[in-house]
């Protein structure tokens, strides 16, 4: 057997990813640049047990994305992954080196200020910034990787973006346009010492345009599962786009984004992917997450909330600084006022995922403490009973002060006569308060007035009490097999009542309501 030739190991600096343990408070970043259309295109697949099949290693994938407005003109986006049928698609364990092959990138670009073809790099290297030990089949794998990045096409419908042109591209690409491995001739005749990559035109140009995502090294080396490494680039993108407010993602459209299977049912999509996403919450990546069906009700929707450990590393491209605050102070008080009552903070925060106002759960919150504090022993679990009345959103009474309206009414009366700014600003948030507290009037006249069409005298009871045997069903932690009158059961059931005669549609919503009255005045 011919011996392999011994790689040169002195050609690049040897910098092993630091070790971070889950939990760690201020974890040392490694930030590396990633070129951001591979990273956007669902490039890379989860890896398959086992040798794939002929059938696999040919398959073709195709994934389309959200047309987009172009000069004038709407265009329909995809992007074509086109293997070589001897090397299959690439894979979780590319996406691994490639990354590492990012790492050796930017540590090039930093030191020479551009990147230039071929990039050099040894398989120790790669190996090493990965954790990786240097034995024979992992020597073997990079081979591989080197192989079937250079021989996958890329077939672009308006996918991959030129920053040098400012355009998106019709095209037929590769990521690698050739790679010379260690012991093979190169151009001048000499013995490769080390690999010979050759970045593609268009990935080149994008690289030193700095049309980059910057990424932790060191976070991302930490993570085991595929469906996590595929969704760690994509959150930097994301949340990004929203300045890391909560993002929302249809499941069927990350379904073919990452190619994984797409289920029906909420309890396997949760179980398969509740690990990959609570890897993400142990490195400080995500705060929290939650799958629920979409508006619409045709699908799921996933829902996330960035962790600290990813706000940091966007926190530069944002343009603020450490001390700003890019989150929001107001869930912050939403989860603390959950937690005082009883509710653990992992529910609170995927439970404010999905709320749209997330001030109107603190009046919630003080409509719940009047409630807890008139029934007594009659709720009989406080906790369950809020946590209830925030995920369905019950509203509050329309005549219920809050303390919300309490302090600004208040800070109005404190205000200086001579800051006029801060005195409009806080009658602004009075007059927002008050328009919401006319509209509740308004549905609850229009619920009442319904009801007594609907229902009258014994209808109202067999209605009510249908409701409540749904309700103790539903929810039988909070009134079990209460018997007679309940009055937190009783409260619960007007409200589902009240929300259904309302359901039909003939009342305006809050923004038309507000246009409406707005006109009258004038």
């Amino acid at each position: 057997m011919a011996r392999k030739p011994a790689e040169d190991t002195s050609l690049q600096p040897s910098l092993i990813p630091v070790a971070v343990p889950a939990g760690t408070a201020n974890p040392v970043q490694d930030l590396i640049k990633v070129e951001r259309n591979l990273n956007s295109l669902g490039f890379f697949i989860p890896a398959k047990k086992g040798r794939p099949t002929k059938e696999e290693r040919s398959r073709v994938r195709t994934i389309t994305f959200p047309s987009r407005q172009i000069n004038g003109q709407v265009v329909r986006q995809s992007a074509t992954i086109i293997p070589s049928p001897e090397h299959g698609l690439p894979t979780t364990a590319d996406r691994d080196k490639y990354m590492a092959l990012m790492k050796i990138v930017t540590d090039v670009k930093a030191r020479d200020g551009e990147i230039q073809n071929p990039v050099m790099f040894t398989t120790y290297d790669l190996l090493r910034h990965l954790g990786h030990n240097t034995g024979g089949k992992n020597y073997e794998e990079v081979t591989q990787f080197l192989e079937r990045m250079t021989a996958t096409t890329i077939k672009s419908e308006n996918a991959i973006f030129s920053n040098k042109t400012k355009r998106y591209q019709r095209d037929i690409f590769h990521v690698f346009d050739r790679a010379v491995l260690v012991g093979q001739e190169l151009p001048d005749g000499t013995v490769a010492q080390c690999n010979y990559v050759y970045l593609s035109q268009w990935q080149l140009e994008n690289i030193n345009t700095n049309y980059l995502l910057r990424m932790d090294f060191n976070a991302y080396v930490t993570l085991n599962r595929d469906i996590a490494k595929a969704l760690f680039g994509h959150l930097h993108v994301w949340f990004y786009a929203s300045r890391c407010r909560p993002v929302e993602r249809r499941y069927s459209e990350l379904c073919q984004l990452l190619d994984i299977q797409k289920w029906k049912h909420l309890s396997k999509i949760r179980q398969i992917l509740t690990p990959s996403l609570e890897e993400l919450v142990s490195i400080g990546y995500l705060e929290a997450w939650d799958v629920v069906k979409s508006a619409d009700g045709e699908d799921f929707k996933l829902v996330m909330r960035p962790g600290e450990r990813l706000v940091s590393v966007l926190r530069p491209r944002l343009g603020v600084t450490q001390g700003d605050d890019i989150g929001d102070p107001k869930i912050r008080a939403a989860v603390a006022a959950l937690m005082e009552r009883g509710i653990n903070e992992t529910d609170a925060r995927r439970l404010l995922l999905d709320v749209a106002d997330v001030e109107f759960v603190i009046d919630q919150v003080d409509w719940f403490d009047d409630l807890k504090h008139r029934m007594g022993a009659n709720m009989q679990n406080p906790p369950g009973f809020l946590f209830t009345m925030v995920k369905e959103g019950w509203a509050i009474p329309a005549d219920f002060e809050t303390s919300r309206k309490r302090a600004l009414l208040e800070s109005r009366k404190q205000a200086s006569s001579t800051d006029m700014e801060a005195v409009s600003n806080i009658q602004r948030q009075i007059n927002t308060i008050e328009q919401q507290e006319e509209y509740r009037k308004y549905r609850e006249a229009a619920a009442r007035k319904r009801i007594a069409e609907l229902y009258s005298g014994d209808a109202l009871t067999r209605k009510l009490k249908t409701i409540k045997k749904e309700l103790q069903s539903r929810h039988p932690d909070l009134y079990g097999k209460a018997a007679g009158w309940h009055p937190a059961l009783e409260h619960h059931a007007l409200q589902e009542l009240q929300e259904e005669v309302l359901r039909d549609g003939t009342i305006e919503s809050f923004e038309d309501y507000t246009a409406t009255a707005q006109r009258e005045m004038f």
